[in-house]
Parts: C-alpha cells; structure tokens; sequence
C-alpha cells in the first residue's frame, strides 16, 4: 500500500549493525530518501552498489539503531 514491492524478507547474514544500511543497486538516490522518511530513520548507512544486473533495487538491512526506537511487542 505504499509503494514498494518487497520481493524477500529474512535474518541479515551477520550480527553488529549498529545503524541501518542501506544498499543501492539502481543508483536512484530519490528512493533512499524515501525509504529515510518512511522508516523514520535519522541515521543510516548508504552503500552504492549500483548493479543493472541486481534483481533488487535497494536492500535494508535494519540495524539497533532502528530495534531501539521501534520495539517489537
């Protein structure tokens, strides 16, 4: 309902992400600032990996910083 298109959900493939990441392979910086205000995010990490290839267009990775100011019931 707000436009994105989730295509995979699962664990980060480690531990210690203390600020979220953020990886772009689409090299759209219009949606990094989207995803910024849509997840309140008022630190994170971007990481251009601009791939034509990539099956996906951007990938999260939620980090503490992200757990703290949203926990889970």
């Amino acid at each position: 309902s707000l436009g994105v298109n989730v295509v995979a959900v699962g664990d980060a493939d480690g531990t210690g992400y203390d600020y979220t990441s953020v990886y772009d392979y689409s090299g759209k910086p219009y949606a990094l600032r989207y995803f910024k205000e849509l997840l309140g995010l008022n630190t994170f990490r971007i990481h251009g990996r601009y791939d034509q290839e990539s099956d996906v267009d951007v990938t999260i990775i939620l980090g503490a910083d992200w757990a703290n100011n949203n926990p889970m019931p």
